[in-house]
């Protein structure tokens, strides 16, 4: 069968009419077919059919044998398939080990990871992504606060069912941490965190930052660094009262311990019960173990919390957060 090929990108296919669609659709930009419920236009009337049914009218005709996934389209579903069950990922970064089923998972890894561009802005806050679906989730999870998933063994709620999941394997199913690191041996239950733990462990620190030189191995964590530390940025904003975090667990502790007045983590030591298990492990540290890891580089001066160092050297030595 003749495979017919696009002479300005990459584009392949078995049609010709599907060639022409393309042709039309991308490098034409020729949209001569609109909704009749929204301002959305496509190049074909079939593309104005299957829009209609999938935001206007929710259907999702097209079901996966493997699992209860349904999609709006047969190549939707022949996606989620090669993806899911088949984990056929054959386009590779050029910079890294990342690997997508899609071209265009690719163009927006390098661009939102090693490019770090972030087209997407939040209307309602200082809030950027390089990722649309991130822009959504953070729509629904913040401003909207729409979280229709929820977990059947416990309180957790998310705007996505793919978090659900991970919750579940995470929290709640015994999983062996069968993935070992090489260096340390510190195990992690996904694959993905071992990848992550390496990059910013073991790895060459070739990411400095430009305010304070300090040096980590990913650029995400550079990134979440300057934010934190040196812009303050909050982006994520409590419903209820002023208080904005840097990270959205740490709202969520936040919302927890203040408003739902739920401390989950008590201390077998003392009476201290809070929300967060990581404030439970500072408190033992820094009470009980008498363990004050964050220790001043002008002075003497050590504290079991970052904070406290950030507001010493600011307050005394006059210096930029660490």
């Amino acid at each position: 069968m003749k495979i017919h090929s696009c002479e300005h990108c990459d584009y392949t296919s078995k049609r010709l009419d599907a060639l022409k669609i393309h042709i039309k659709a991308v490098h034409e930009r020729l949209r001569n077919f609109g909704c009749d419920h929204c301002d959305y236009r496509g190049a074909t009337k079939v593309l104005i059919t299957n829009h209609v049914n999938t935001v206007h009218k929710k259907l999702k005709p097209f079901r996966c044998t493997h699992c209860h996934y349904q999609a709006s389209s047969k190549a939707n579903l022949k996606e989620h398939i090669m993806f899911v069950h088949e984990k056929l990922k054959p386009f590779e970064c050029d910079y890294c080990e990342y690997k997508a089923g899609k071209r265009q998972t690719i163009k927006q890894h390098i661009d939102a990871v090693h490019k770090l561009l972030k087209p997407y802005e939040c209307d309602y806050c200082e809030y950027k992504t390089g990722h649309k679906s991130s822009l959504k989730s953070h729509y629904k999870n913040v401003h909207f606060q729409e979280k229709p998933f929820k977990c059947d063994q416990c309180d957790y709620c998310s705007t996505q069912r793919k978090s659900i999941s991970r919750h579940v394997k995470l929290m709640h199913e015994k999983h062996d941490k069968k993935f070992v690191c090489n260096y340390c041996e510190r195990k992690f239950a996904l694959k993905q965190n071992l990848k992550c733990h390496i990059a910013a462990t073991h790895t060459e620190k070739t990411c400095i930052c430009p305010h304070c030189e300090k040096a980590y191995g990913l650029n995400s964590d550079l990134k979440k660094h300057i934010d934190n530390f040196h812009f303050d940025k909050r982006p994520w904003k409590c419903s209820e009262c002023d208080y904005a975090a840097h990270k959205r667990i740490v709202l969520t502790r936040h919302m927890s311990a203040v408003h739902v007045k739920k401390k989950s983590f008590t201390c077998q030591y003392c009476d201290y019960a809070t929300a967060g298990k990581g404030d439970l492990k500072k408190h033992i540290a820094a009470i009980h173990e008498k363990n004050k890891k964050w220790k001043c580089h002008h002075c003497d001066f050590a504290t079991a919390w970052r904070e406290c160092l950030n507001r010493h050297m600011f307050s005394i030595h006059k210096k930029k957060k660490m």
